[in-house]
């Protein structure tokens, strides 16, 4: 619904403004789920850039999509860096960088266990697309 122009101009608010309420007791029997607040976590994020050769009809979403499917412990995130073509590349090539996020909610992450879990995504994007990790 929209607000009324009266309560607008009382707040010096110039632009429209709408509002929405929702019944969650109806939506959960429609089958949706509520989302449930999760307070952010006190131990750092380690984050590790990768980048690989792809051929240039791998999507970026497809490779965050597998990166996250990956298994890799404690991975909350991946995301796309940089893409680039080059013509040492090849015609057919493209680099593509993301970006991994890994974090736990409960300590620190070892080296170790990042290590570990760059290695599964590594393993699981060039299994799938014949890619190669960049140096």
């Amino acid at each position: 619904m929209e607000i009324s122009g009266h309560v607008l101009k009382e707040f010096n608010i110039e632009q429209p403004v709408f509002y929405a309420e929702f019944d969650v007791e109806t939506l959960a029997r429609a089958g949706m789920s509520a989302t449930v607040y999760q307070a952010p976590s006190k131990f750092p994020t380690v984050e590790r850039d990768l980048a690989f050769l792809f051929p240039v009809e791998v999507l970026g979403g497809d490779i965050v999509d597998e990166a996250m499917r990956a298994g890799a412990q404690c991975l909350t995130a991946a995301r796309i860096l940089d893409v680039f073509r080059h013509e040492s590349f090849g015609e057919d090539w493209k680099s593509i960088a993301i970006t991994l996020s890994f974090q736990s909610a409960d300590r620190t992450l070892t080296e170790a266990e990042v290590a570990n879990g760059v290695q599964s995504i590594v393993a699981a994007i060039t299994a799938r697309w014949n890619a190669t990790l960049r140096s």
